[in-house]
């Protein structure tokens, strides 16, 4: 079963040439039907890397105001952490793949990764996440999750 999604660019224009940015204007749009899976070894093109993470046709997205455990390292919080971080990635799989999403973006973080939104019927998938104990909000002040 596919995916139905709309794509809204805002400022990723402007900060490929150079401008601020800072805007969320729409500057592109598209509809399509995507099916996530688990990243894994393999390229990566639509896929979830972890739960604030994801690959939608070939462009890495950091998915902006909220943070998730990372699952494949125990920072601080031991094998609760990854637990929890598997969690995370599990649900916004389940997410994306049950529901048609807009997508907003806002520019680059320092990694190179495109920053961004999503909406589920509406809502951030943050705020879902966050809801139900899987993520936190972000930046906070901390560093790391724990």
């Amino acid at each position: 079963m596919g995916v139905v999604a709309v794509l809204v660019m805002g400022g990723l224009g402007l900060a490929a040439i150079g401008g601020s940015g800072s805007g969320p204007a729409p500057v592109a749009q598209a509809v399509a039907t995507d099916q996530f899976t688990m990243c894994g070894s393999a390229q990566r093109y639509t896929c979830v890397v972890d739960g604030d993470t994801i690959w939608w046709r070939g462009q890495n997205l950091r998915l902006e105001s909220y943070d998730t455990p990372e699952p494949y390292t125990d920072i601080c919080g031991g094998e609760r952490e990854i637990a929890l971080a598997h969690r995370a990635s599990a649900r916004l799989l389940e997410l994306l793949n049950s529901n048609q999403f807009s997508v907003q973006t806002f520019g680059t973080d320092r990694y190179g990764r495109t920053l961004a939104t999503i909406k589920v019927d509406g809502v951030d998938v943050g705020d879902i996440l966050i809801a139900e104990g899987l993520a936190r909000r972000w930046p906070n002040g901390h560093e790391f999750w724990c």
